[in-house]
């Protein structure tokens, strides 16, 4: 099996000064500046490393970012080629991280299924 390759999320992608992924025009803006559209097409797997100190990753970050890949790839062939990493090691911001990355999944798939908020 061969090594997943890394896309390095930074500080410089916050949207501010505050160490939170926010916003879905910035989640956009990340998203060329790393040729995800490139990678969605490669027959490559990749790690998304998430830097260490951030504390919150919000759902229209991750749709700006994620959301074309879903429709391109299902959201099974998203999970299959892209795994996100946390390199934080506080326990309570890993948990914040995890609750937050999964939120955002849920918000994908159903915005990916034709649902909003509004239908539950």
């Amino acid at each position: 099996m061969s090594e997943k390759k890394k896309i390095i999320l930074t500080k410089d992608h916050y949207a501010s000064d505050v160490p939170i992924f926010t916003g879905r025009p910035q989640g956009r803006i990340v998203r060329s500046k790393l040729d995800f559209e490139r990678k969605d097409g490669d027959s490559e797997m990749y790690e998304v490393h998430i830097p260490k100190g951030t504390l919150g990753f919000n759902a229209s970050f991750y749709l700006g970012l994620f959301y074309p890949s879903y429709k391109a790839l299902t959201p099974d062939g998203f999970h299959e080629k892209y795994k996100l990493i946390h390199l934080e090691e506080d326990e309570v911001l890993c948990e914040i991280l995890k609750e937050n990355i999964a939120e955002c999944d849920v918000d994908a798939i159903n915005e990916y299924n034709g649902k909003s908020g509004l239908d539950f």
